[in-house]
């Protein structure tokens, strides 16, 4: 099953109800069938909404997360990185997938990515916030090595949360 990052639960439930008033007349047995199955349908989205993974801010959640990645950049010596929205499109996407899946992967790396690139990669990660991502990131030899390359010009990063998780992609373009 695939998710959508920018569809939400609201719009599958529009959907329901649509369906609900183009049920067939209230007096068939088939129709009572219908409307039953789709008030069940519609009742059990209710119930899974708060379950159902849902895109971060995109503004201040990634500028946020932009400016922890500038800092550790700085604090190693290396120039800071400019947003890259193509590559903020494919790590929101693969966020969500990350999400979806309740699965730790790396993507097909230059699927996605933006024309002209000399070197790319990618960090992938689960954590509780954007902050404890980050020190993680940091922590780990070959993320810290992907956050203070000095290669790398331009950065996209998507997040999602799902289920008190915060799935976090970040792609480097240099």
């Amino acid at each position: 099953m695939e998710w959508s990052v920018t569809a939400g639960p609201q719009s599958a439930i529009r959907d329901l109800a649509a369906r609900v008033s183009g049920a067939p007349s209230q007096g068939s047995d088939a129709s009572r069938r219908q409307r039953s199955r789709v008030i069940r349908l519609a009742l059990l989205a209710l119930l899974l909404l708060p379950f159902l993974s849902t895109a971060c801010n995109t503004s201040s959640d990634e500028q946020t997360a932009l400016d922890a990645v500038n800092k550790s950049r700085a604090q190693a010596g290396v120039p800071a990185l400019r947003w890259d929205d193509t590559l903020g499109d494919k790590a929101r996407g693969w966020a969500g997938r990350l999400a979806a899946d309740q699965s730790l992967s790396h993507s097909s790396i230059a699927q996605g990515a933006s024309p002209g690139w000399h070197y790319l990669a990618e960090n992938v990660g689960v954590s509780v916030s954007i902050a404890d991502a980050q020190r993680a990131f940091m922590a780990s030899a070959p993320h810290r090595k992907n956050l203070i390359d000095a290669r790398f010009t331009s950065v996209g990063i998507g997040m999602v949360q799902a289920g008190g998780q915060l799935w976090i992609v970040q792609e480097f373009r240099g």
